[in-house]
C-alpha cells in the first residue's frame, strides 16, 4: 500500500509494462516488481556458486526461488547445508526470506 500511495499521481512509465503508468499500479503490482528484483539478485549470487557446488546442491538452491509451496523444504535445506561452506553461506542469506 505504501508504494502505491507514493506513486499516486506519478505518470512515469512502468519499466516492466511501458503501456502502464506508475500511478496505475496497485499494491500487488509493486510487490511483483520487488520480487523480480529479489529473485534477480539471488539468482546472480547462486550462478556464481555453480562451479563450487554439486549439481544437486545447485538445483536445490534454484528451487528455493519458486513462489510455489515447498512441501519438503527442510530436505532442501539439508541438501544445501551438505554442499559445503559456500552453499551453506548462501542458504543463510536465503533462509530468512522463505515462507513455510
Amino acid at each position: 500500500m505504501y508504494c502505491a500511495s507514493l506513486c499516486n499521481g506519478n505518470h512515469n512509465q512502468d519499466g516492466y509494462e511501458p503501456c502502464r503508468q506508475l500511478s496505475d499500479l496497485g499494491p500487488y503490482d509493486h510487490l511483483a516488481r520487488f520480487y523480480c528484483f529479489c529473485v534477480t539478485h539471488v539468482k546472480r549470487n547462486i550462478f556464481r556458486l555453480k562451479t563450487y557446488v554439486s549439481t544437486e546442491v545447485y538445483a536445490a538452491m534454484l528451487s528455493l526461488l519458486s513462489s510455489e509451496e515447498r512441501p519438503n523444504l527442510d530436505h532442501t535445506f539439508t541438501i544445501i547445508s551438505a554442499g559445503g561452506r559456500k552453499a551453506t553461506s548462501m542458504s543463510i542469506i536465503i533462509h530468512p526470506f522463505i515462507i513455510y
